[in-house]
C-alpha cells in the first residue's frame, strides 16, 4: 500500500514539475480601431494536450470579456485579438491568462495615446 501511495505522489509531483505558467503577456493597443491584441507566450510540447484554456480581460475593473479555449494554435503562443468599442485613453486593462495544466499570469496596462 505505501509503495503504490509513493508512486501516486511521484507521478502527481512530475505532472506539475512538466506543466507551466504562461512565460509573458504582451498586450498591443490600437485605440484607433478600438482593438486590444493579447500575445501569451506559453511553450508546449502538445498544443492539444497542454494549453492556455482561460483569458479574462476587465476594463477599468469590470470583466467584459471571458474566453475559454481547447487547445492552444502553435507551440510558443496564443494570440487572442478583441474589439472593445468602449476603450479610450486613461483606461485600465487587466488581463489574466489561466494555463489548463497549472498557473495563471496576468498583466496590466494604462491605454495611452502615442505621440508621434
Amino acid at each position: 500500500m505505501k509503495v503504490k501511495l509513493i508512486i501516486l505522489t511521484l507521478f502527481s509531483c512530475l505532472s506539475f514539475v512538466l506543466a507551466h505558467p504562461p512565460s509573458n503577456i504582451d498586450l498591443i493597443l490600437n485605440l484607433d480601431e478600438k482593438e486590444v491584441e493579447v500575445v501569451v507566450f506559453h511553450k508546449v510540447k502538445d498544443t492539444q494536450d497542454h494549453y492556455i484554456d482561460k483569458i479574462l480581460l476587465f476594463l477599468n475593473g469590470k470583466k467584459i470579456i471571458e474566453q475559454i479555449s481547447s487547445k492552444q494554435l502553435n507551440n510558443e503562443n496564443q494570440i487572442y485579438l478583441f474589439k472593445i468599442p468602449e476603450l479610450k485613453e486613461n483606461d485600465k486593462i487587466n488581463v489574466s491568462v489561466k494555463c489548463n495544466k497549472f498557473g495563471e499570469l496576468k498583466k496590466e496596462i494604462i491605454v495611452k495615446i502615442k505621440k508621434e
